[in-house]
């Protein structure tokens, strides 16, 4: 089919209208994107954060620490204090692993006391966002239809991260399986 010459004419003009309100979008997109730095007051679409390396000094499900919680632990004195609650009642307590505190310091994570299997937690990830570092945790939990043990556990990872003067943060994420 053949388009009359008189429509193609009319056309026109919306089309270049399209292609110049579409680069002035792009170019206002572009303009605030360029400009949101740390001081414009904007905040930037995407910020710069970097893997901390870390190291797992313990992991396991039972110990005598039934409390949930989150800490850290910046000295010889604090770790010893939690790793001996941890394994209180023990028959035998094993030797703290070795820390150099002038170096690193240890985050502990407690999932808490459980009267059945399937529970566990773990530090995943620690990112630096550069004005803080912040803990990424896992928590797994049996869903209501899951076959599980009747033991009691208490679920729990210790980590050794480079020591820093920044905030120390957590971000707990719970899957059910």
């Amino acid at each position: 089919m053949r388009i009359p010459t008189s429509q193609k004419n009319n056309d026109y003009p919306a089309i270049v209208a399209s292609v110049v309100l579409i680069g002035l979008f792009i170019s206002l997109l572009f303009i605030i994107l360029h400009d949101a730095g740390p001081s414009s007051g904007l905040t930037p679409v995407s910020s710069a954060v970097s893997e901390v390396p870390y190291s797992t000094l313990l992991k396991g499900s039972s110990s005598a620490f039934c409390d949930r919680g989150f800490y850290i632990l910046k000295n010889e004195s604090e770790f010893n204090s939690l790793y001996f609650k941890m394994y209180h009642g023990a028959p035998v307590i094993p030797l703290p692993p070795a820390v150099d505190f002038s170096k690193y310091v240890v985050v502990a994570v407690f999932q808490g006391d459980f009267q059945t299997g399937g529970h566990e937690i773990q530090v995943c990830r620690v990112v630096d966002s550069g004005s803080e570092l912040k803990i990424i945790v896992n928590e797994v939990n049996p869903n209501d239809r899951a076959a599980f043990t009747t033991i009691s556990n208490q679920p729990f990872h210790l980590v050794k991260i480079p020591k820093t003067n920044k905030t120390i943060s957590f971000e707990s994420k719970v899957y059910k399986v």
